[in-house]
């Protein structure tokens, strides 16, 4: 499904106060458009009493403030799951439905925080039709001590028959925080109001600040780890050195991995599911921004499809493309060839032949286009997916990446999860990080790979800290499926520049990819905001263009970035040639031109 989220006015301002982020407001209750249709709830807000291992959740009555009765939500135990404290309420018949604008309206406020700096809490707003459906709106809420109200506008871009909805307030994965809330309100506009002239409450995140000590510290190590001297020597089909040749330099390629998700299916299906323009366009944007992808699903057990893969891997080689393999294995039945899936119960009493099935398929697949897939998922979200495990003892898995490595060897061997980086599931993290080891321990992986979907932006330094945590395997971390679920269009576009620099600045990552390319881009096929600041990033900011001269040794020297370098070398004799080079240590490179 395409994305019609819409651009929204920033109406609000946050400003930075003594180290905490707090929020003002200048649009009043009275300012909003007329013609909203209030949609009721349960319980009601201060009906709810809800208490389990991690949280109080209660009605209190307040005295001496502008609210009486508020909920008070007093977590004093961290939840090792983002589910695990969570606020519900209910709407039946909320006849909101796709096309609609909507817009929440809470006030809220910390009483007292262990988040951060002890100044501001912290929980995430999940809107979505049922319990297992995807959320139409999430929205991550900072909270000052001060009451603060918060607008959160939302064009209803998706959603199934059900009128039936559910909203969750989600604190679980945080430490400990006190936070109470006097207002909570949906209102339904239909289409008399347009969501981009509703109000929207900007929230910034810890390190966003242009000041923020971590910028200086990131510049300086991107350009120790990403850059380096390099040395060129021309010469001629008789080995002696030409002096004087003027070359004009150019980064081509960088050799940290930038890339994106490639949907086949879409783009090289028989009965392609866009128009000949769109994929045009589409390929030609995979083509500026990329220079890895992952082919989202089509090489996927229940989804590969020959043909397709056969186009799209043809495609991907003229254009010096490096691809990344996924997934050998998701642990799951659901997403296993269809075949195997209604086997189920067979392979559950039959382990053996299970597991025989299971190396047939590694084998087969691993070994697809050597030459250009130079990284597998060899095992897929291994922490929350062990349906598989669990009838094959983790002992089965080290001899998938045995299989794998056999049918191709020069590949990088991979286990991707999510929730490592991009969520406060520390029970994930915990258990990815076991995996990790073990598999690390058994010389059986060769990369660390998180998927990065992200529900709200989070503090640059937790994100520092995460990476410090797994880069103790001595392994490249591998960003692998970053997408970042916010309507406020510019804290989208901040967050994102802001987290590539982080990974861009890691000595111990090496790849950054997008899952969805489309997310750079608006409706129009221009980049959108969050595409401005990533193309800005790659093509200029970390970018190297120069014009130099051979001298008497027939060599040029200069500092750039890793990859690969067109160069333009126009001869003393007037002739012109151009040349492709690696350039990614700082040995002596020689060129000789026949």
């Amino acid at each position: 499904m395409i994305k019609i989220i819409k651009r929204i006015n920033l109406l609000l301002v946050s400003p930075l106060v003594c180290g905490a982020i707090v929020f003002s407001s200048v649009v009043s209750a009275k300012e909003l458009p007329a013609g909203g249709q209030i949609v009721p709830y349960s319980p009601a807000l201060t009906q709810l009493k809800k208490k389990n291992d991690f949280s109080d959740i209660q009605k209190v009555t307040l005295s001496n403030d502008k609210y009486l009765d508020v909920l008070d939500i007093n977590v004093h135990k961290p939840s090792p799951k983002i589910w695990g404290i969570q606020v519900p309420f209910k709407f039946e018949n909320a006849k909101v439905e796709v096309g609609d604008n909507i817009l929440f309206k809470i006030v809220a406020r910390s009483v007292s925080s262990n988040i951060a700096d002890g100044n501001v809490g912290q929980m995430d707003l999940f809107f979505k039709y049922t319990r297992r459906g995807k959320p139409v709106v999430i929205k991550r809420l900072m909270l000052s001590q001060e009451w603060q109200t918060f607008y959160i506008p939302q064009n209803v871009y998706r959603g199934p028959s059900t009128t039936d909805m559910q909203l969750a307030l989600l604190l679980g994965g945080l430490p400990e925080q006190h936070i109470q809330i006097a207002e909570l309100e949906l209102v339904n506009y239909k289409d008399k109001v347009d969501a981009a002239s509703l109000p929207m409450t900007k929230v910034k995140y810890f390190g966003s600040e242009a000041d923020a000590p971590w910028r200086d510290e990131a510049e300086l190590q991107i350009s120790k780890h990403r850059k380096a001297d390099f040395m060129v020597k021309l010469t001629d089909q008789n080995n002696q050195p030409i002096i004087d040749a003027v070359i004009d330099v150019e980064l081509s390629k960088h050799d940290y991995n930038f890339g994106c998700g490639l949907n086949a299916a879409q783009l090289f299906s028989v009965n392609k599911q866009v128009s000949a323009e769109e994929q045009s366009l589409r390929l030609a944007q995979t083509e500026k921004m990329c220079n890895m992808v992952t082919i989202n699903n089509s090489l996927k057990w229940r989804h590969y499809n020959e043909d397709r893969v056969t186009k799209a891997m043809a495609w991907l080689l003229e254009r010096d493309i490096k691809v990344r393999g996924h997934a050998l294995i998701w642990g799951r039945f659901r997403s296993a060839h269809k075949d195997v899936e209604k086997k189920e119960d067979y392979y559950r009493e039959h382990p053996e032949e299970f597991q025989q099935e299971l190396i047939k398929h590694i084998k087969e697949f691993a070994a697809f286009y050597p030459e250009q897939i130079t990284e597998w998922d060899v095992i897929n979200e291994p922490a929350p997916e062990k349906h598989f495990v669990d009838i094959l003892g983790k002992e089965a898995t080290l001899d998938w990446f045995k299989a794998a490595r056999e049918a191709n060897p020069e590949a990088s061997l991979c286990a991707n999860d999510y929730a490592i980086i991009s969520r406060y599931d520390t029970w994930h993290q915990d258990a990815y990080y076991d995996w990790v080891k073990y598999f690390n321990d058994n010389k059986a992986i060769d990369r660390v790979c998180v998927q990065g979907h992200f529900q709200g932006p989070m503090p640059i330094s937790e994100i520092k800290q995460r990476l410090d945590r797994f880069a103790e395997f001595g392994l490249p971390i591998v960003l692998t499926e970053f997408d970042f679920f916010e309507i406020d269009e510019e804290l989208k576009a901040q967050f994102t520049k802001d987290l590539i620099t982080m990974f861009f600045a890691h000595p111990s990552t090496d790849g950054f990819i997008h899952w969805n390319l489309s997310d750079l881009y608006g409706d129009n096929g221009e980049l959108n905001l969050s595409g401005q600041v990533y193309d800005k990033l790659i093509h200029q900011t970390w970018h190297t263009k120069a014009s130099l001269k051979t001298n008497n040794k027939g060599q040029l020297s200069f500092n750039g970035f890793k990859g690969k370098y067109n160069l333009k070398i126009k001869m003393a004799n007037g002739k012109t040639i151009n040349q492709l080079v690696e350039l990614t240590d700082s040995d002596l490179v020689n060129v000789k031109l026949n």
